[in-house]
Order: C-alpha cells, then sequence, then structure tokens
C-alpha cells in the first residue's frame, strides 16, 4: 500500500458520531469533515478572505477530527465538561502527539481555528435540525445550547448577526415540524 494516500483516512467514514445521543440518522466522521469544510469555506467567503487563507483553512477543516481515526468520536458534551482551554488543549494535544506526522502538520491557531469550530457548530447545529425534523425530541435542548455557542462565534469573528437570525428560523421550523429546505442557501 501506499503512504501517499494511506487507508487510514478512509476509516474515518465508519467512525460513528454522537455515540451518546439518541438519534434517528447516524452520521460518520468523514460526513462531518466534509460539512464543516463546506461551511469553513463560506464562512471564509463572508469574511473576504484571500484565497491561500481560504485554503488554508478548508484543508484544516478536512483535517480537524484526522485524529479519531485513533481515538473514536470524542462526544461534544465530553468536550463541554472540559471547561478549562488547557485541559481541552493537553486532551487533544495527547492524541496529535501519538499520529503520524503527516496529520500533525498544518494545525493552525488563531482566526482559521476559529472559523472552522464555528463550522464545526454548524455541522452540529445542522445535524440536531435534522434530528429534531424526524422526531428525535430528545435533541431539542442541545439545539439550543449548540446555538447559542454559534451566536457568541458569529460575535467574536464579526460576522453578520442576520446569521444567527437565520439559523433561529432553522430551528423554529424543524421544531414546528418542517424540513431544512437546502434549495433555497
Amino acid at each position: 500500500m501506499t503512504t501517499m494516500f494511506p487507508y487510514r483516512e478512509r476509516i474515518l467514514a465508519h467512525v460513528p458520531r454522537w455515540v451518546v445521543v439518541p438519534h434517528v440518522r447516524p452520521q460518520s466522521v468523514a460526513e462531518h469533515s466534509f460539512y464543516v469544510a463546506l461551511y469553513t469555506d463560506k464562512l471564509c467567503k463572508m469574511l473576504w478572505w484571500n484565497d491561500l487563507n481560504t485554503s488554508m483553512a478548508v484543508s484544516y477543516a478536512l483535517r480537524h477530527d484526522m485524529y479519531e481515526v485513533f481515538s473514536g468520536d470524542i462526544p461534544s458534551p465530553a468536550k463541554r465538561v472540559l471547561t478549562s482551554d488547557d485541559t481541552v488543549d493537553a486532551f487533544n494535544s495527547h492524541f496529535v502527539k501519538s499520529m503520524p506526522a503527516d496529520y500533525r502538520d498544518g494545525i493552525p491557531t488563531g482566526e482559521i481555528r476559529e472559523v472552522v469550530k464555528l463550522a464545526d457548530k454548524l455541522d452540529e447545529f445542522f445535524w440536531l435540525c435534522t434530528e429534531t425534523s424526524l422526531g428525535n425530541r430528545s435533541v431539542a435542548a442541545l439545539l439550543m445550547t449548540v446555538l447559542a455557542d454559534i451566536e457568541g462565534r458569529v460575535q467574536g469573528l464579526g460576522l453578520p448577526v442576520s446569521l444567527v437570525e437565520e439559523l433561529r428560523v432553522e430551528h423554529n421550523s424543524t421544531l414546528n415540524g418542517g424540513f431544512i429546505d437546502d434549495a433555497t442557501s
């Protein structure tokens, strides 16, 4: 097998997310990473980033959970319990240090990381909206927590508040039994 395209990256298609949350439709880490990269690209355009920074951010978004090839999914509720940034960084760096060098390369800090984290939360939000629209009412409280987190991150990056208002409309629609209409976005 070639080392340029290692098989281990394909394992992410079989690493399930949301293992501690009752759900109707499963999501893999690979699917999640794809959506995070899509949302990262959209956020970079909203921030008027140049092509180089956008490319670096999208590349990081595609690989941001790559260590889960080795650890499995680390549920967001568990990450929320780790309230200290130092604790979270130590937790993540333990896995990053144990990864092959090609996984460790290009882990950014600063604004790129913040944009990818917002994109990560957007994927979480839309997945939870989908779950709610499929009848899973057990995630409604989690959906509100994620929306509040998104609002803070949007403000921190200086993005338009109208983004959060659009998400609130989506949220209210799913609570009323509607489905997310991706055709209009």
